[in-house]
């Protein structure tokens, strides 16, 4: 009985012990609001989020402010160390001066089986696409936590779309996705009888520059969605679901054609990123003469990123340079 009773009690120090472990912020609402609590009663902190809020509200573009932000990170280290420790969250790894740069390319396009077995018919039959284009588009996630990217620097006639976001005033760590925006353009097939596939060559260009503080999920994606026309090259692409919790008929299937920027997270007080691309994706499918082909492609923010606990700045910029569409007939 008394080896029973020492067991339970030795498990129930284990329990103890793993419940009381320090825990990681990211993405958890309930942490944010736990550190906010505690942080806002020093006026230290509020000084520092104030001047991060200052530093985060004059970059401008690519001009990220950001060794500014990290100077001031640093300067303030043991102010955060202090809070970490009292609202038991895993403090983040030493600051370093590590500039994270990613070069990109994307998905190229898949080689068609389909188009192996065709017949180019002719540059007479192509058509060629440049902003601007027919519509603009956005959709995503609007739900609890979501704040809409600033995208007063965009430029439809040019074809460029762009998604900016600061420090905000609301003290949670705010979403950035699934939050996508881009452009929509119709082709119609030429009515001859002939035509049994298309290939499309869509030609874009990328960047996204900016820093985060601890806690933040990063992460962009290039999506597309293609009506009217068939075909495993399309089906072939992973889903990717857009939903507005809002409005809960909104339910949108796209494919994943480019990771933009690859799911990463700051695990230190400060990060900074970048990354390009200047690239190109094709797809082909069979369509059915005089029908219309709509094309819709948007840049955007994946569902899991999160802005970090201290502050951030994050600039994005997309531009569909060109749309090519090639027509083909039979080999037979």
């Amino acid at each position: 009985m008394k080896q029973h009773l020492c067991l339970f009690f030795l498990a129930s120090l284990i329990s103890i012990s793993s419940f009381s472990q320090v825990q990681k912020i990211w993405g958890d609402p309930h942490l944010v609001e736990k550190f906010n609590a505690e942080a806002i009663k020093d006026p230290l902190y509020i000084k520092l989020k104030a001047d991060l809020a200052v530093i985060s509200k004059n970059a401008k573009g690519r001009n990220t402010n950001a060794a500014a932000a990290r100077a001031l990170l640093a300067r303030n280290s043991e102010l955060l160390k202090s809070l970490y420790k009292k609202t038991n969250i895993e403090a983040p790894k030493p600051m370093n001066a590590y500039r994270q740069k990613k070069v990109l390319a994307g998905r190229p396009g898949l080689q068609s089986m389909l188009l192996s077995k065709a017949i180019f018919m002719g540059e007479k039959l192509n058509k060629t696409k440049t902003p601007p284009y027919d519509k603009e588009w956005h959709g995503g996630d609007y739900g609890y936590m979501s704040i809409l990217p600033d995208t007063s620097s965009s430029v439809f006639s040019a074809g460029k779309t762009v998604m900016s976001f600061g420090t905000a005033p609301n003290p949670l760590a705010i979403r950035l996705g699934n939050y996508i925006q881009g452009y929509k353009q119709n082709f119609t097939v030429p009515t001859n009888p002939a035509i049994i596939a298309a290939e499309i060559k869509l030609e874009y260009s990328f960047i996204y520059d900016g820093w985060d503080s601890y806690g933040a999920r990063l992460g962009m994606d290039l999506l597309l969605e293609v009506k009217n026309i068939s075909g495993t090259d399309y089906i072939n692409l992973p889903d990717y679901t857009l939903t507005n919790t809002n409005t809960p008929s909104y339910n949108v299937k796209h494919k994943h054609i480019a990771t933009l920027y690859p799911s990463d997270t700051i695990d230190t007080d400060f990060g900074e990123f970048h990354a390009a691309v200047d690239t190109s994706f094709t797809i082909s499918g069979y369509v059915t003469p005089g029908s219309v082909i709509e094309l819709i492609l948007g840049a955007g923010f994946d569902k899991n990123t999160v802005r970090g606990l201290n502050g951030s700045y994050h600039f994005a910029e997309f531009i569909l340079k060109k749309i090519t569409i090639h027509y083909y007939k039979t080999a037979n």
